[in-house]
């Protein structure tokens, strides 16, 4: 059985290497689009020059503004070094991937919800104690609806950290589309799974509604 999880783009990327922006305001690579990340920096580098000239043209008060400068800079590193981080990730994830069919055109088996319990570590379920929540949905792709399965799990992955990091866009009815969507896709045989989760309830819930209905819509090209 292969098991790949290059598609947890949001947990895997950002859990290696995180950018200095935490180091000062708490945000991380994952939390944000590279076109997020761009103009973050764009803005942060013009209110740097905002207060510099400000501390060139006054006398009390100049070393806040210098202070200020310094910290606008600063974080304007932070996201241009996030973005940056988000780009090595998409590649590291689409190395020979080349144009596919869209994860929402490919054939659907069988939609199910995903409920998991946040379980402390070293601690023991307890059905009562604690509840499972909805995280996403699990997807099987249709028996022979793919011909090449290894090959269309990356280009899943690919897609989908592709579409997180904010460089495409997923079909309006993708499941991938939801703003915290993240993919895991396996292969066992011929049969490929995609397990998608979000961040929270909502978007779990958006997940499998999509996933359910895609599952509904009639066969395309005789599949």
């Amino acid at each position: 059985m292969r098991t790949s999880t290059t598609g947890v783009f949001g947990v895997v990327a950002t859990a290696v290497g995180i950018s200095a922006c935490a180091a000062i305001n708490g945000t991380r690579p994952g939390d944000m689009t590279i076109p997020e990340h761009q103009e973050a920096a764009q803005e942060e580098s013009r209110d740097a020059d905002e207060a510099a000239r400000r501390a060139t043209v006054i006398g009390r008060g100049s070393e806040n503004e210098r202070y200020s400068a310094w910290r606008h800079r600063e974080l304007a590193k932070e996201h241009a070094a996030a973005a940056e981080q988000r780009r090595q990730e998409v590649a590291a994830t689409c190395p020979g991937v080349t144009a596919s069919t869209p994860f929402s055109a490919m054939p659907l088996a069988s939609v199910e919800p995903i409920r998991e319990a946040d379980v402390p570590p070293g601690k023991r379920q307890s059905r009562g104690y604690y509840p499972e929540r909805l995280r996403g949905a699990r997807i099987a792709l249709a028996p022979g609806g793919v011909a090449a399965p290894d090959a269309a799990a990356r280009a899943i992955e690919c897609e989908a950290a592709r579409v997180s990091a904010g460089l495409d866009r997923a079909s309006p009815e993708s499941p991938l589309a939801v703003r915290t969507a993240k993919a895991v896709v396996r292969v066992a045989d011929t049969r490929l799974v995609v397990e998608v989760r979000g961040d929270d309830r909502g978007d779990a819930e958006e997940i499998l509604k999509r996933a359910e209905a895609l599952a509904r819509r009639p066969p395309r090209n005789g599949l």
